[in-house]
């Protein structure tokens, strides 16, 4: 199968798991082979891509910043600041 082919088979298999999760009673047989059919699928398009980078290549961010409301000191802040006296 071409890639094309493959995605609109990806596409119709999870349009039809997506189906079997929201029906009220869930049929177990139908989701394991739906999501085994799916795994393959997916399979197949790899193999199909292999020098595509799957992964974000974006940098990452500095572990250590957080977002933090501008009253709250920074973790740096936080340990170096001695607590007041009185």
């Amino acid at each position: 199968m071409n890639t094309a082919a493959l995605q609109q088979e990806y596409a119709r298999l999870r349009a039809q798991l997506a189906e079997a999760y929201d029906a009220p009673v869930w049929q177990t047989g139908r989701i394991d082979r739906l999501a085994n059919a799916l795994a393959a699928v997916e399979r197949q398009l790899a193999a199909q891509a292999p020098d595509t980078p799957w992964c974000d290549t974006r940098r990452p961010r500095p572990l250590g910043r957080t977002r933090q409301s501008p009253s709250s000191p920074s973790p740096r802040e936080a340990r170096t600041t001695k607590p007041a006296t009185k």
